[in-house]
């Protein structure tokens, strides 16, 4: 139980850092959609690149930060039921919705594997038609990478109360 025990405790560590680097991209959106918009509002010119990249910056920060909630216990949870049951069956509702999130998260990562995979293999580009036109391939790996995080975290929520419970 050892070795999953400090697995799990990595694996957690590496989503609060990859948690934590998806919060601070927010600074350099904030002053990108402010720089945007002056230069729209104030000077009737806007970067071609003004629309596309705070788009990217937020869909990163999004996918990521749902690792932060899953490994700090803030996703968006139903608490009509644990309220109504024992402590005991507080734990396997929270180790059977790990289980769920994890499976879900598991299969979402796989299907969206391969319309990444097939993005990168088309070179595909923004549908926006703007000037700046950016290559969108890369973008679309956030998306099985994060749900694949957010299904190992999952994992190791189930497994470090566990091995914390043996331990006392």
């Amino acid at each position: 139980m050892m070795l999953t025990n400090k697995i799990a405790e990595k694996v957690s560590c590496l989503s609060r850092c990859i948690g934590n680097a998806a919060a601070i991209l927010i600074l350099p959106l904030i002053v990108l959609i402010i720089y945007s918009t002056c230069k729209r509002y104030f000077f009737n010119n806007m970067p071609s690149w003004g629309y596309e990249v705070p788009i990217f910056i937020y869909g990163i920060s999004f996918l990521l930060g749902g690792i932060l909630c899953q490994v700090n216990g803030k996703h968006v949870n139903v608490d009509i039921l644990p309220k109504y049951v024992s402590i005991k069956w507080q734990k396997r509702l929270n180790v059977f919705s790990n289980i769920m999130i994890a499976v879900a998260c598991f299969i979402i990562a796989c299907y969206a594997s391969e319309w990444a995979y097939e993005a990168t293999l088309l070179n595909e580009r923004s549908v926006h038609q703007t000037d700046f036109n950016p290559t969108i391939w890369w973008f679309k790996w956030f998306v099985p990478i994060a749900f694949f995080l957010v299904a190992l975290q999952s994992i190791a929520n189930i497994i470090l109360p566990i091995t914390n419970v043996e331990k006392s």
